[in-house]
């Protein structure tokens, strides 16, 4: 493009140039502007702009005086990194280095020179020979083991991008299904609450929102969450990892699970008071029912809930 002046502005500062000096770009921030006419009918003005911002170099263009730009693009790496091919390569180079070394230190003759056949060798000399030798081997065995671990790597780098396969634990849903199926001793033992106490309570919080996928993947059955929820907290000592053994699920699973079947307890709008009593009066002796809902009331239950479950835990 024909040019009538070259002006070039480096931080702040302008000069009038016949070339094209681009600023050295010694500062990470430094803005450089080239500002060039176009000699056409119009007569405009327009800046070429390059900024060199952290690690990337970003050139546009915009006319002079109305701020409009006509294209501002990364352009180059000011500081390029290393990509996958290029660690490959030196990872090659390496290789062959290791065993091109490795087999000249095996061609080197500790044989005396032709110009000395007739010097004998001592006892000691021939020690000192012999011990170089095994050196040189040993450093050429060495050697070959580093070409061949560099091999190893470039070759790694070849992969098609599959992760895995990672150490998995082997699980099982059969546990959980006989859980649900035992008398009423043994249901109490394991999730410390009556069959009828767990159904009712399966049916409150299957109304719950919480527990409709929105997604493509549905969700396991309520039955399934509030079980976690009651082995997890119900039983002495049962952490993640145990509760996630005993179900056959995952570690995040559990965590995921008692956290749902927190937040539908916190609602107020999905448990009322009287189906919260309903529930509750399945689990109480019948001699002790109405004492019993008098002393416990809603409000206390769910002070206690708060101390146990902060609210700020299970947004």
């Amino acid at each position: 493009m024909p040019m009538a002046s070259v002006e070039l502005e480096v931080g702040g500062l302008t000069r009038t140039d016949r070339r094209r000096d681009i600023a050295d770009g010694s500062h990470p921030y430094m803005v450089c502007a080239i500002i060039f006419s176009e000699s056409c009918a119009e007569n405009k003005r327009y800046v070429f702009e390059i900024s060199c911002k952290r690690r990337y170099v970003f050139a546009g263009v915009r006319e002079a005086g109305t701020g409009r730009r006509h294209g501002n693009k990364r352009v180059s790496p000011s500081m390029p990194r290393q990509g996958l091919g290029s660690i490959q390569n030196d990872l090659l180079e390496q290789a062959a280095l290791s065993y091109v070394i490795a087999n000249v230190l095996d061609d080197l003759s500790l044989a005396p020179d032709d110009d000395h056949d007739e010097v004998e060798e001592d006892e000691e000399t021939r020690a000192l020979a012999q011990l170089l030798s095994d050196g040189r081997q040993q450093a050429a065995d060495a050697l070959r083991l580093y070409g061949q671990a560099f091999m190893t790597e470039a070759a790694s780098l070849l992969g098609d991008g599959r992760r895995g396969p990672y150490f998995r634990v082997l699980t099982t849903d059969d546990w959980f299904v006989r859980a649900l199926s035992q008398p009423d001793r043994q249901f109490r033992f394991i999730f410390r609450v009556s069959r009828p106490t767990f159904d009712k309570f399966c049916e409150i919080l299957g109304r719950n929102t919480l527990f409709v996928s929105r997604g493509r993947k549905p969700q396991r059955h309520i039955s399934w969450q509030l079980g976690t929820f009651l082995i997890r907290y119900g039983q002495l000592g049962s952490s993640v990892q145990d509760t996630a053994l005993k179900l056959g699920i995952g570690y995040g699973t559990v965590i995921l699970y008692c956290k749902r079947v927190i937040r539908a307890i916190r609602n107020d709008r999905d448990m009322p008071e009287e189906e919260v009593d309903e529930f509750e009066a399945a689990d109480v002796p019948q001699h002790e029912t109405a004492t019993w809902l008098k002393r416990e009331g809603l409000r206390k239950r769910k002070e206690a809930l708060d101390l146990a479950y902060p609210a700020h835990l299970y947004v």
